[in-house]
């Protein structure tokens, strides 16, 4: 009589198969889920720039000069008198509003800012 030994289980290479699967599958789904979050922070970081460009352009120019920036869905623009100087597409739906700063760089118009972006009241600082 021949010793047969039954061995149950699963193999190491099963093993290493199941989770290399089970890791594919779940880094599709993560991305998959947080690809809007990742756009709405870059739509966040576009705005917070263009800000602080718009800032710096008021500061720096003619106290006759009128510096602005207006958001429409898709895109934000920095104008001067009205005037389009420079565009910056946007990913997702921000919301429509405009912002204006005065010569020593506080904000003067703060109109419907998405809630995530502050600007100081006193020091038009810009986190």
């Amino acid at each position: 009589m021949a010793n047969t030994i039954r061995s149950s289980g699963f193999t190491l290479v099963e093993l290493i198969t199941t989770l290399c699967i089970i890791g594919i599958l779940s880094a599709l789904i993560s991305l998959r889920y947080t690809g809007t979050s990742v756009n709405n922070a870059s739509d966040i970081d576009t705005i917070k720039t263009v800000l602080r460009q718009l800032q710096v352009q008021t500061m720096s120019d003619l106290p006759s000069a009128t510096w602005s920036a207006n958001a429409t869905t898709n895109a934000i623009e920095i104008r001067k008198s009205e005037k389009t100087v420079s565009t910056y597409m946007l990913s997702g739906s921000t919301g429509t509003f405009s912002v204006s700063f005065n010569q020593t760089g506080k904000p003067q118009i703060t109109n419907n800012i998405p809630g995530s972006i502050t600007i100081d009241s006193v020091t038009g600082y810009i986190p």
